[in-house]
């Protein structure tokens, strides 16, 4: 039957698997969740551009019906004109007279049409230009924005990796006999951020970094016993023990 020491530096094998596989999922959320400065300023002028295109959408929409308006206002007038100059209209005054007012008042609505449109215009032309210096700032950090995405994809796909190996590598310990300790590590794992099983070196705990009694690390050498630390309460391993009970 293992000693308690054996057992302990079983648990203490998987202890360090156990906290590379949750520092590597930490890193891997990290890199998922935050981003970096470059990054942060791509997102942000991208959507500041998208917002400038949307902005420019409905202007855009606006000149167009301004044109086709124009259009047709340009036909109306056409026809009034051809009305204006044919021999029926000169022989009548009044008929004479609407038509002139009627030209009168398409071109008042062509030249009302054509002012909005220039202030249409310029409205887009801004937003545009606004557009042009969006598209210089990206441009200039296009580059480091690709290399840092492609660093940060090429780390993910690394630390995932490193995590599968890890979960295989802890299948080993699904058949630990103990169930008790390995509960006991379980519970201790999750108090002690962790860290179940603390290493002694040169007589401190690795743990909370205090310094443990010469009776404890005899407890340690000659006891098979579980010796937990009086300040954490971690349980105490201490490598390179040939005790064998």
């Amino acid at each position: 039957m293992p000693t308690m020491t054996e057992k302990l530096s079983k648990l203490y094998e998987l202890q360090l698997l156990d906290n590379e596989i949750i520092e590597n999922l930490r890193r891997v959320r990290i890199l998922q969740k935050e981003e970096s400065p470059i990054q942060k300023k791509h997102k942000m002028l991208t959507a500041r551009l998208e917002k400038h295109n949307k902005e420019q959408e409905p202007i855009k929409k606006d000149i167009e019906m301004l044109d086709a308006e124009n259009v047709k206002h340009l036909e109306d007038r056409k026809d009034c004109e051809e009305k204006l100059f044919s021999p029926e209209s000169s022989s009548d005054p009044k008929m004479l007279q609407a038509l002139q007012v009627k030209r009168e008042q398409i071109g008042k609505l062509m030249k009302k049409h054509e002012d909005e449109k220039i202030m249409k215009q310029i409205e887009l032309d801004n937003i545009e230009t606004k557009k042009r210096d969006i598209i210089a700032q990206l441009e200039e950090i296009q580059e480091e924005f690709e290399n840092i995405t492609r660093e940060r994809e090429e780390e993910k796909k690394t630390l995932t990796t490193r995590i599968d190996e890890l979960k295989k590598e802890r299948m080993k310990f699904k058949n630990f006999e103990d169930k008790k300790l390995l509960a006991l590590y379980q519970r201790l794992q999750k108090e002690n951020d962790g860290v179940a099983i603390a290493s002694v070196d040169d007589y401190v705990c690795d743990g909370c970094f205090v310094e443990v009694s010469a009776a404890t690390i005899e407890r340690l050498k000659y006891n098979d016993e579980i010796v937990k630390c009086q300040r954490c309460g971690r349980i105490l391993y201490l490598p390179g023990n040939d005790e064998k009970g």
